[in-house]
């Protein structure tokens, strides 16, 4: 399953809401938790798959906080036999693969991204020092967009204009720079420097 290829995504696109994406999650986190059997770790499902009623593109987005990211180097086998591959070897000028978007100083801004290797399941794991700004955020997001109706249904109507704008592309860099500015405009809510 691990052998290098990385399922492609195609242009971007967006798919009602289907509970079978926690499903899809908490497998998933369960095999990369049983590979990497590193029990201080967080393991999160993150992103529009984990929010009820919210479409979402059909890639489950996965994170896993960790102590220090000098502790990646030593798990990359195990994630590659859990089905993952390390996108900067593939992708390395994509958003997102070898850093968050910085707000401020320090190397905490750092981490890793991981792409399923099974072309019938999409994920993507983003691998981020524990306690990290952006390890907060996504969870804070997350649970921001699950209690909160309105905002869910901004963020839905920001990303189908931003499917619509983007229709022709190959890939999800422009989408996801994109939606920069809608974080960018509720980090206040978040508590994001």
């Amino acid at each position: 399953m691990a052998d290098g290829r990385v399922a492609r995504f195609g242009a971007p696109r967006l798919e009602p809401h289907n509970p079978e994406w926690a499903v899809t999650a908490d497998r998933l986190l369960r095999r990369l938790a049983r590979f990497v059997a590193r029990p201080d770790y967080a393991w999160d499902h993150i992103g529009s798959t984990s929010v009820q009623g919210l479409a979402a593109k059909p890639i489950v987005d996965l994170q896993i906080g960790v102590p220090s990211l000098r502790d990646v180097d030593g798990i990359d086998a195990a994630v590659a036999r859990a089905g993952f591959v390390d996108v900067a070897k593939i992708a390395p000028n994509s958003p997102g693969v070898l850093r968050d978007n910085p707000r401020g100083a320090g190397n905490f801004w750092e981490k890793r991204l991981f792409a399923s290797a099974d072309p019938g399941q999409y994920a993507i794991l983003h691998v981020r020092q524990l306690d990290s700004p952006w390890w907060h955020y996504t969870t804070r997001f997350r649970d921001l967009l699950r209690s909160d109706e309105t905002l869910r249904g901004d963020y839905e109507r920001m990303k189908r204009g931003l499917v619509e704008a983007n229709a022709g592309e190959t890939n999800y860099d422009k989408y996801t720079i994109a939606k920069t500015a809608f974080f960018d405009a509720i980090q206040h809510r978040l508590n994001r420097p």
